[in-house]
Protein backbone atom coordinates (compact mmCIF):
# COMPACT_ATOMS: atom_id res chain seq x y z
CA UNK A 1 0.00 0.00 0.00
CA UNK A 2 2.82 2.37 0.83
CA UNK A 3 4.43 1.77 -2.55
CA UNK A 4 1.07 2.41 -4.30
CA UNK A 5 0.61 5.77 -2.53
CA UNK A 6 4.13 6.84 -3.42
CA UNK A 7 3.50 5.92 -7.05
CA UNK A 8 0.29 7.99 -7.15
CA UNK A 9 2.06 10.95 -5.59
CA UNK A 10 4.83 10.66 -8.19
CA UNK A 11 2.31 10.66 -11.06
CA UNK A 12 0.45 13.64 -9.61
CA UNK A 13 3.67 15.57 -9.09
CA UNK A 14 4.70 14.85 -12.68
CA UNK A 15 1.31 16.05 -13.97
CA UNK A 16 1.52 19.28 -11.96
CA UNK A 17 5.11 19.87 -13.09
CA UNK A 18 4.13 19.35 -16.72
CA UNK A 19 1.19 21.75 -16.43
CA UNK A 20 3.35 24.39 -14.75
CA UNK A 21 5.99 24.02 -17.44
CA UNK A 22 3.36 24.52 -20.16
CA UNK A 23 2.00 27.62 -18.44
CA UNK A 24 5.46 29.10 -18.05
CA UNK A 25 6.53 28.56 -21.67
CA UNK A 26 7.35 31.76 -23.57
CA UNK A 27 4.45 32.95 -25.70
CA UNK A 28 6.37 32.25 -28.88
CA UNK A 29 6.77 28.56 -27.98
CA UNK A 30 3.05 27.83 -28.03
CA UNK A 31 1.25 26.66 -31.17
CA UNK A 32 -1.21 29.55 -31.10
CA UNK A 33 -2.24 30.88 -34.50
CA UNK A 34 -3.99 34.09 -35.62
CA UNK A 35 -6.32 33.83 -38.59
CA UNK A 36 -8.98 35.58 -40.63
CA UNK A 37 -11.26 34.72 -43.50
CA UNK A 38 -14.55 34.90 -45.34
CA UNK A 39 -17.62 32.69 -45.74
CA UNK A 40 -20.14 32.92 -48.58
CA UNK A 41 -23.29 30.96 -49.27
CA UNK A 42 -27.06 30.89 -48.80
CA UNK A 43 -29.26 31.84 -45.85
CA UNK A 44 -32.75 30.57 -45.07
CA UNK A 45 -35.33 31.81 -42.56
CA UNK A 46 -37.27 29.10 -40.71
CA UNK A 47 -40.59 31.00 -41.01
CA UNK A 48 -43.16 28.75 -42.71
CA UNK A 49 -45.58 30.38 -45.14
CA UNK A 50 -48.05 28.01 -46.85
CA UNK A 51 -50.95 27.95 -49.29
CA UNK A 52 -49.76 30.91 -51.32
CA UNK A 53 -52.57 32.28 -53.49
CA UNK A 54 -51.55 35.27 -55.59
CA UNK A 55 -48.57 35.74 -53.27
CA UNK A 56 -44.91 34.65 -53.26
CA UNK A 57 -42.47 34.24 -50.39
CA UNK A 58 -38.71 33.90 -50.88
CA UNK A 59 -37.13 32.85 -47.59
CA UNK A 60 -33.67 32.19 -49.06
CA UNK A 61 -31.00 34.73 -49.90
CA UNK A 62 -27.29 35.06 -50.58
CA UNK A 63 -25.26 35.61 -47.40
CA UNK A 64 -21.67 36.20 -46.38
CA UNK A 65 -19.54 36.59 -43.27
CA UNK A 66 -16.06 37.85 -42.39
CA UNK A 67 -14.22 36.64 -39.30
CA UNK A 68 -10.98 36.98 -37.35
CA UNK A 69 -9.75 34.82 -34.50
CA UNK A 70 -6.99 33.05 -32.64
CA UNK A 71 -6.51 29.30 -32.38
CA UNK A 72 -4.94 27.77 -29.27
CA UNK A 73 -2.88 24.56 -29.53
CA UNK A 74 -4.98 23.06 -32.35
CA UNK A 75 -7.87 22.29 -29.99
CA UNK A 76 -10.07 25.37 -29.89
CA UNK A 77 -10.26 28.98 -31.01
CA UNK A 78 -12.04 32.22 -30.21
CA UNK A 79 -13.24 34.35 -33.12
CA UNK A 80 -15.17 37.51 -33.86
CA UNK A 81 -17.45 37.76 -36.88
CA UNK A 82 -19.69 40.08 -38.86
CA UNK A 83 -22.40 38.40 -40.94
CA UNK A 84 -24.80 39.63 -43.58
CA UNK A 85 -27.70 37.17 -43.45
CA UNK A 86 -29.33 38.52 -46.57
CA UNK A 87 -32.90 39.55 -47.36
CA UNK A 88 -36.14 37.55 -47.40
CA UNK A 89 -39.07 38.87 -49.48
CA UNK A 90 -42.86 38.61 -49.54
CA UNK A 91 -44.94 39.88 -52.47
CA UNK A 92 -48.66 39.74 -53.17
CA UNK A 93 -51.25 41.10 -55.57
CA UNK A 94 -54.46 42.60 -54.22
CA UNK A 95 -56.65 39.79 -53.00
CA UNK A 96 -53.73 37.42 -52.50
CA UNK A 97 -53.48 35.29 -49.37
CA UNK A 98 -51.20 32.95 -47.46
CA UNK A 99 -51.25 30.92 -44.24
CA UNK A 100 -48.75 31.62 -41.43
CA UNK A 101 -48.88 29.83 -38.05
CA UNK A 102 -52.32 28.46 -38.89
CA UNK A 103 -53.80 31.87 -39.67
CA UNK A 104 -54.95 32.91 -43.15
CA UNK A 105 -53.75 36.38 -44.12
CA UNK A 106 -55.58 38.18 -46.96
CA UNK A 107 -53.83 41.11 -48.71
CA UNK A 108 -56.18 43.99 -49.62
CA UNK A 109 -53.79 45.79 -52.01
CA UNK A 110 -50.66 45.10 -54.03
CA UNK A 111 -48.05 44.54 -51.36
CA UNK A 112 -44.31 43.88 -51.03
CA UNK A 113 -42.14 43.49 -47.94
CA UNK A 114 -38.49 42.67 -47.32
CA UNK A 115 -36.55 41.73 -44.19
CA UNK A 116 -32.79 42.40 -43.99
CA UNK A 117 -30.76 40.90 -41.13
CA UNK A 118 -27.19 41.71 -40.09
CA UNK A 119 -25.22 40.26 -37.19
CA UNK A 120 -21.92 40.53 -35.32
CA UNK A 121 -20.62 38.58 -32.36
CA UNK A 122 -18.07 36.24 -30.83
CA UNK A 123 -17.88 32.45 -30.80
CA UNK A 124 -15.75 29.60 -29.48
CA UNK A 125 -14.81 26.82 -31.90
CA UNK A 126 -13.76 23.29 -30.95
CA UNK A 127 -12.00 20.93 -33.36
CA UNK A 128 -12.10 17.16 -33.83
CA UNK A 129 -9.63 15.48 -36.21
CA UNK A 130 -11.27 13.33 -38.89
CA UNK A 131 -8.22 12.36 -40.94
CA UNK A 132 -4.89 13.86 -41.97
CA UNK A 133 -5.34 17.60 -42.68
CA UNK A 134 -9.12 17.32 -42.22
CA UNK A 135 -11.13 18.12 -39.09
CA UNK A 136 -14.63 18.90 -37.93
CA UNK A 137 -15.40 22.19 -36.19
CA UNK A 138 -18.13 22.86 -33.63
CA UNK A 139 -19.08 26.48 -32.98
CA UNK A 140 -21.05 28.14 -30.16
CA UNK A 141 -21.38 31.86 -29.48
CA UNK A 142 -23.51 34.95 -28.98
CA UNK A 143 -24.44 37.55 -31.57
CA UNK A 144 -26.04 40.98 -31.73
CA UNK A 145 -28.47 41.10 -34.65
CA UNK A 146 -30.30 43.96 -36.29
CA UNK A 147 -33.23 43.65 -38.67
CA UNK A 148 -34.96 46.11 -40.97
CA UNK A 149 -38.39 45.38 -42.41
CA UNK A 150 -39.57 47.55 -45.28
CA UNK A 151 -43.13 47.34 -46.64
CA UNK A 152 -44.81 49.02 -49.59
CA UNK A 153 -48.30 49.37 -51.04
CA UNK A 154 -49.16 51.76 -53.90
CA UNK A 155 -48.39 55.31 -52.72
CA UNK A 156 -47.28 54.28 -49.20
CA UNK A 157 -44.09 52.81 -47.79
CA UNK A 158 -42.81 52.26 -44.27
CA UNK A 159 -39.81 50.73 -42.50
CA UNK A 160 -39.33 49.23 -39.05
CA UNK A 161 -36.02 48.49 -37.33
CA UNK A 162 -35.48 46.20 -34.37
CA UNK A 163 -32.59 44.26 -32.81
CA UNK A 164 -31.61 41.84 -30.09
CA UNK A 165 -28.98 39.49 -28.70
CA UNK A 166 -29.23 35.71 -29.06
CA UNK A 167 -27.20 32.52 -29.33
CA UNK A 168 -25.67 31.07 -32.48
CA UNK A 169 -23.92 27.84 -33.32
CA UNK A 170 -22.64 25.77 -36.19
CA UNK A 171 -20.91 22.69 -37.49
CA UNK A 172 -18.39 22.49 -40.30
CA UNK A 173 -15.49 20.69 -41.95
CA UNK A 174 -12.07 22.23 -42.56
CA UNK A 175 -9.30 21.03 -44.88
CA UNK A 176 -5.76 22.37 -44.59
CA UNK A 177 -4.73 23.05 -48.20
CA UNK A 178 -1.33 24.34 -47.04
CA UNK A 179 0.26 25.88 -43.95
CA UNK A 180 -1.58 29.19 -44.32
CA UNK A 181 -4.75 28.30 -46.25
CA UNK A 182 -7.77 26.34 -44.99
CA UNK A 183 -10.84 25.40 -47.06
CA UNK A 184 -14.14 25.41 -45.13
CA UNK A 185 -17.72 24.21 -45.54
CA UNK A 186 -20.56 24.07 -43.05
CA UNK A 187 -23.81 25.36 -41.63
CA UNK A 188 -24.27 28.09 -39.00
CA UNK A 189 -27.56 28.78 -37.22
CA UNK A 190 -28.47 32.20 -35.81
CA UNK A 191 -31.36 32.68 -33.37
CA UNK A 192 -33.16 36.00 -33.87
CA UNK A 193 -36.00 36.58 -31.43
CA UNK A 194 -38.44 33.71 -32.12
CA UNK A 195 -36.98 32.83 -35.51
CA UNK A 196 -33.86 31.01 -36.67
CA UNK A 197 -31.79 31.85 -39.75
CA UNK A 198 -29.43 29.21 -41.09
CA UNK A 199 -26.45 29.89 -43.34
CA UNK A 200 -24.93 27.17 -45.53
CA UNK A 201 -21.48 28.23 -46.67
CA UNK A 202 -18.14 27.62 -48.32
CA UNK A 203 -15.20 29.61 -47.03
CA UNK A 204 -11.50 30.34 -46.85
CA UNK A 205 -9.39 30.85 -43.76
CA UNK A 206 -5.94 32.44 -43.90
CA UNK A 207 -3.42 31.93 -41.08
CA UNK A 208 -0.96 34.65 -40.19
CA UNK A 209 1.50 35.53 -37.41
Amino acid sequence: MKHFRTQKTGILASMVASMMAALLLPAGAAADQNYGGILAGKSEVDVTVKSLNGASYDKTSSAHSIFMGREFDDEYSIEMFHTNLGTSKLRSLAGGSYIHEGETVVIDADFSASLKVRSYGVAAKYYVDLRERTRMSLKLGMHKWSAKMAARIPGISTAIKYDGTDAMGGIGVEYEADKNTVLMAGVDSYAADKDTISMTYLGLRFNFD
